[in-house]
């Protein structure tokens, strides 16, 4: 069986699309709307050929925070605490987002009406909440659709 490089298949897009990819701490706080603790976010920037899209990314919880209170995991902080050091500890899986785990995360489908939308993802069409991220997953795609081709997103659509 042959084992997929899922990251390789984000690098190959960048350099087939020419698109640049930047990461950019931005902040230690809650991202999502439901969010409960708080995590790492980024501002990701994709740049292919003049277009430009701009997004703050939110990084896994357990990828957040440089550094974790002891005994504590669930308490990160991102920048190098004022506590003394002895109370803390570096989180081993602390990482920067790459362009796999942005790419494989943006909206690369149209989500077509509110109503399919509703009924493909499960929720209620009398929902505020559904009709909220329909919005964001709306305004993704039109962003990702701004900046590439068909063939392009076709491209994306393959990065699993």
């Amino acid at each position: 069986m042959e084992t997929i490089n899922y990251k390789l298949q984000a690098e190959n897009f960048l350099t087939k699309t020419q698109t640049s990819f930047t990461a950019e701490f931005v902040k230690y706080d809650k991202h999502f709307p439901d969010d409960t603790g708080d995590r790492d976010i980024y501002r990701i920037t994709l740049q292919h050929d003049q277009r430009k899209y701009v997004f703050k990314f939110g990084q896994s919880i357990r990828c957040s925070g440089k550094y974790w209170l002891l005994g504590d995991y669930r308490r990160g902080v991102a920048q190098k605490p004022k506590f003394p050091i002895s109370e803390w500890d570096k989180n081993k899986d602390f990482a920067i987002p790459t362009a796999y785990d942005v790419l494989v995360c943006v909206q690369k489908y149209n989500p077509g009406t509110f109503e399919n939308f509703c009924s493909d993802f499960g929720y209620d069409t009398d929902s505020r909440k559904a009709e909220s991220v329909y919005k964001v997953v709306k305004d993704e795609y039109q962003n990702i659709a701004m900046l590439y081709n068909e063939n392009e997103i076709a491209l994306l659509q393959e990065i699993q």
